[in-house]
């Protein structure tokens, strides 16, 4: 029986990645693998810890309780007793980084470097991507202060040395052991097509949806009064939260913001922020711990579906919103969006980082051609369409057969 081994920093806050990894979980199940998550901090929200009881997971830590010796002690000895046939090591946190280099050279053999998003890439992505929002991180930071179980305290013990890790991204000897760099966007495939001495190894491969829901044509162009849609962290800078809360700023119209966020502390956070940027409160919805099904029909319905975010790696949202034929909107530096939007065709961009720009793109939806429109949220949905599983596995058990 082979073995499969998936290293992720955080899993059931870790948003797109949870899709993936139980996906090609249950892939590799209807071909009797055995199948492992080593997670390195456990669950912010004990609530969530059986989201999934059949995927094993093994949690090396607790989010209170990082302890770095100890959690490289304990991913060795586990190894050693998985003997894996397959890693997959998901890189949305730089720790992941550090621990697959970390990993003893037969391990590493076996391993593949899953770029989720563009994160610890680009030596100047971070630079990049925070530039345009300075303000906005200020007064996030000055919010999330007084919330002492903000969502980012997983991550307080790793910051010092995920800061040392994000500046040593252009080291060409990490991947001469590696068996593969798996990644879902052409920038990326680009950026480590230029990098790696093993050009070979790197595979482009987009994301999926794994069921496309029916699409409800009558919802579409039914809101009463303009409707946005943002799904997502807002205390994430690159996320770009505060691009919209700077859009909105500029708009004259009445409208009504819809928030689908994680859990609670968010939307406190998104209440505050909308305070904190002189926007009026009664034009905010929160819905806390939701799941697809809760927004598939808001966005079908919205006005505009806002994925803002500077950096991304390939955006569930994007694809969800285009399958019932969402106005989508996306404004990415890096990752999949630019890959997939093509601007007046199949939804819109704006200028990455740019709330001016956004919200004319919002206000020139708002007069947009009927007609135009719907040809707009059918092109979306047709392209959604392309995005399949059967697509996305086959292109990884032909590059990386096991």
């Amino acid at each position: 029986m082979k073995n499969v081994v998936f290293v992720t920093f955080a899993y059931e806050e870790s948003g797109g990645t949870i899709p993936v990894i139980n996906n090609l979980i249950k892939h590799y199940e209807s071909k009797s693998y055995k199948n492992t998550v080593i997670v390195i901090t456990e669950a912010a929200d004990p609530s969530i810890y059986n989201e999934d009881p059949s995927i094993k997971r093994i949690y090396l830590n607790t989010p209170i309780d990082f302890n770095l010796l100890r959690t490289l002690h304990r991913y060795q000895k586990l190894l050693n007793e998985l003997n894996p046939d397959r890693i997959f090591f998901i890189l949305g946190h730089p720790f992941i980084a550090f621990l697959s280099n970390l990993t003893p050279i037969k391990y590493q053999n076996v391993g593949i470097l899953y770029y989720m998003d563009p994160w610890f890439t680009f030596s100047n992505l971070k630079e990049e991507v925070r530039k345009p929002v300075q303000d906005f991180i200020q007064i996030r930071d000055s919010v999330i202060n007084k919330k002492p179980k903000s969502v980012y305290n997983i991550f307080t013990k790793t910051k010092l040395l995920d800061s040392m890790i994000s500046t040593d991204v252009n080291t060409k000897e990490l991947y001469d052991n590696i068996l593969g760099i798996l990644v879902c966007s052409e920038d990326v495939k680009d950026y480590f097509s230029s990098l790696s001495q093993r050009k070979d190894i790197v595979l482009m491969d987009h994301l999926y949806l794994k069921e496309f829901p029916k699409t409800d044509e009558s919802l579409w162009l039914s809101s009463e009064k303009p409707t946005f849609i943002y799904t997502g962290r807002v205390t994430s800078s690159w996320k770009g939260f505060g691009v919209v809360l700077k859009a909105l700023q500029s708009i004259d119209f009445d409208y009504v913001l819809k928030l689908f966020l994680w859990d609670d502390v968010e939307a406190d956070v998104a209440k505050e922020l909308f305070n904190k940027y002189h926007l009026p409160i009664s034009k905010l919805k929160t819905y806390s711990k939701s799941r697809t099904l809760d927004f598939l029909n808001p966005m079908a319905q919205a006005t505009a579906v806002l994925i803002p975010s500077i950096g991304e790696g390939f955006s569930y949202t994007m694809l969800e919103s285009m399958s019932v034929g969402g106005t989508t909107v996306v404004g990415p530096i890096y990752g999949g969006p630019k890959d997939v939007i093509k601007d007046g065709i199949n939804g819109f961009r704006f200028k990455p980082g740019d709330g001016e720009d956004l919200s004319e793109v919002l206000k020139n939806i708002i007069i947009y051609d009927k007609n135009s429109l719907i040809k707009i949220k059918k092109n979306a949905v047709e392209s959604a369409k392309q995005f399949t599983f059967k697509k996305y596995i086959d292109k990884i058990e032909t590059k990386f057969p096991l």
